[in-house]
């Protein structure tokens, strides 16, 4: 039999027991509950958290107003409007969307800039990249009713005019933007006199009195600096000229005809090319870098350089040869002939380098009308026109497109076109004459 002591002990021993094991129980429920409660918490912030949107890449990274741009990434709304996509300040239309796959429309008025990506209330994403807006401008004149020639442009296919109704017979020929600034060369009629002058942002700069007849064909800028080429009459003959700012240049000095239709400035070169008389009533190309004659032709058949472009200091030329009484269009690079496709019974009349790619536009004579076209590195692409004559004046590329101006014509009508890798628009509904003369596609960036 224990004693009084060890019956004592052995009953402090199995309390201590009791105690502990009620304790380890206590903890070990309030663990489980505490690992309950942070797998609900987690389950729910785990449910509620929003998916990461990223945008990975757009195509094409440059492009005009109103054309489709496929933007890629991950965790997009497949619900067009809870896209919210703004280049700039300004939103775009949505057309179609998947969880990876956006595709919008350049909206009006933006500027070049990063795009920025809102979905259904998560924070905005911006892209790495900015995107690049372009502009494409067109210059060209429109006839009146009453047969008033209205100098004007239009910019993303809208219509400015530079002069009006009730003034005097007004053409632009050319157009220049620098700085977003927009150039535009031509001249206009006054008290039955061409006068030369350029417009800038609608404001015009004439650069002859009146005195003489004058007219501008082609525009440039560079450095702040306004280059006009055309022609001003002697009293004999239309004289080459070109314009530095309203400093005058006459290209050739013994007052024989001549006529300057085109202007390019490249680090600090002046390069203007037309035509002169050489050899009794035919016509010699020739351009003129810094004053200083080049001819192209010797004057035995009557020739012109109808545009100029250089870069990396190659020197692009074209325009026409007659042979035989047919005209051949004509490209020289560097002073250099090279034959193009199909260039019997052709006019070159604009030419411009892309990535090293060169592409002209003209027109020719085709079972009894004339139809416009194109060459790219040569190879012609004819422009649709049916039954009416198409000429093509100007030309400009981006992003694989072809854009070409220029109009249709039939026995009572010409009408201004603008066409897009040979698909045909018509830029304005006058019931009268229209002209496109010269295109540009130029980067926009607000100010």
């Amino acid at each position: 039999m224990k004693d009084s002591s060890a019956q004592l002990i052995e009953k402090n021993q199995t309390m201590i027991f009791n105690y502990s094991k009620n304790t380890f129980d206590l903890l070990r429920f309030g663990l489980a509950m505490c690992l309950a409660a942070f797998a609900l918490i987690g389950c729910k912030d785990k449910d509620d958290e929003k998916p990461v949107i990223q945008v990975a890449s757009f195509i094409p990274g440059s492009a005009l107003i109103g054309d489709t741009v496929t933007i890629t990434g991950n965790n997009f709304s497949t619900d067009k409007v809870k896209n919210l996509v703004l280049f700039g300040n300004y939103p775009a239309e949505v057309i179609s969307a998947t969880t990876t796959e956006l595709k919008v429309i350049v909206p009006t008025e933006c500027s070049s800039g990063k795009i920025n990506i809102k979905i259904d209330g998560h924070d905005a994403v911006t892209s790495a990249e900015e995107f690049i807006v372009n502009h494409l401008y067109i210059a060209g004149t429109v006839f009146t009713r009453k047969n008033t020639g209205i100098a004007m442009y239009w910019k993303n296919g809208v219509e400015s005019l530079l002069t009006d109704s009730s003034s005097n017979q007004a053409y632009s020929e050319s157009i220049f933007i620098a700085n977003n600034d927009i150039y535009v060369g031509g001249y206009e009629f006054e008290n039955g006199v061409p006068v030369a002058k350029y417009w800038k942002n609608g404001t015009e700069v004439s650069l002859t009195t009146g005195n003489r007849s004058a007219k501008i064909r082609s525009i440039y800028v560079e450095n702040g600096n306004v280059y006009c080429a055309g022609d001003e009459h002697n009293g004999n003959n239309s004289i080459a000229t070109y314009w530095e700012n309203s400093k005058e240049v006459p290209l050739v000095k013994d007052g024989d005809l001549s006529l300057a239709n085109s202007i390019f400035v490249s680090n600090g070169d002046v390069y203007v090319a037309g035509y002169e008389r050489d050899k009794g009533d035919s016509l010699a190309a020739k351009y003129w870098k810094n004053g200083i004659e080049v001819a192209l032709t010797d004057g035995t058949n009557t020739a012109a350089i109808n545009s100029i472009y250089v870069e990396n200091r190659n020197v692009h030329a074209v325009g026409y040869e007659v042979q035989d009484s047919v005209p051949v269009a004509k490209y020289w690079k560097n002073d250099t002939e090279i034959i193009l496709e199909s260039s019997a019974n052709s006019y070159a009349t604009h030419i411009i380098v892309v990535n090293n790619d060169i592409y002209i536009a003209g027109y020719e004579y085709k079972n009894g009308v004339i139809v416009a076209k194109y060459w790219k590195n040569g190879i012609v692409t004819y422009l649709p026109g049916g039954t009416k004559s198409t000429y093509a004046t100007s030309i400009g590329v981006l992003n694989n497109k072809v854009y070409v101006s220029g109009y249709e014509a039939d026995v009572r009508t010409q009408v201004a076109k603008l066409w897009v890798n040979s698909k045909d628009i018509t830029l304005t509904n006058s019931p009268k004459n229209s002209f496109a003369n010269s295109l540009v596609i130029v980067p926009y960036r607000l100010p």
